[in-house]
């Protein structure tokens, strides 16, 4: 495969840590602005916050992960986002269908010794794209999309790292950061939303359809 196929069809994997590390790195933030707010209230302001990181993550990866032209990178952000959702839901749908559902009588708080290491493995799986898409660009030429993609990239690895390493804290120090609904959606972001939206748009972005 030549440098220019490698360049318009991305593995599967580096769109995958694009989104996930764009997305968790806007994540952060709007989280600490959606604690404004009250209890899940279904407003605009809130589901903006909500969902701005996700739609803003997965635009960041097609308009930064090519040389093409801006035409082009344009009509793929404008084709391949809608498509990425879609797929990344029906992605989630399944899994959850598969995974979640029968051991579900199992999450509860009183498992907690025994979900912390199976979260912490899962979390540690699902990022491990990311440490492979960061070492290929500090391997590659600096420009001005690698830089803003190993920002990026570096920033989620120290999130998932400090993650990790408070899941297994004994005095709960996650639970003093966010509320517990957001800390369930923090949760939720990093090991089941991300990795289904970044599969669906590794997979929309290899057929090279734009």
């Amino acid at each position: 495969m030549d440098v220019q196929t490698v360049d318009l069809e991305p593995p599967v994997l580096d769109t995958y840590a694009l989104v996930y590390g764009f997305g968790m790195a806007l994540m952060v933030p709007a989280l600490f602005l959606i604690e404004r707010f009250e209890f899940v209230p279904y407003e605009p302001g809130f589901m903006a916050l909500v969902l701005t990181p996700f739609v803003v993550g997965v635009l960041a990866t097609f308009l930064t992960d090519s040389s093409d032209g801006p035409g082009v990178l344009g009509r793929r952000a404008l084709v391949l986002t809608p498509l990425t959702f879609v797929g990344g839901i029906t992605i989630l749908f399944v899994a959850e269908l598969a995974i979640i559902l029968p051991v579900s009588v199992f999450l509860s708080p009183s498992n907690f010794d025994v979900l912390a290491p199976i979260f912490a493995a899962s979390l540690a799986l699902v990022a491990s794209p990311l440490v492979l898409a960061l070492v290929r660009r500090v391997r590659k030429p600096i420009t001005v999309a690698a830089v803003f993609q190993m920002v990026a990239l570096t920033a989620t690895l120290l999130i998932v790292g400090w993650t990790l390493v408070m899941t297994f804290d004994d005095t709960h120090v996650l639970g003093t950061f966010l509320r517990h609904d957001l800390l369930d959606y923090f949760a939720g972001t990093q090991t089941w939303f991300l990795p289904s939206i970044g599969l669906a748009a590794g997979i929309w972005r290899r057929l090279g359809i734009v």
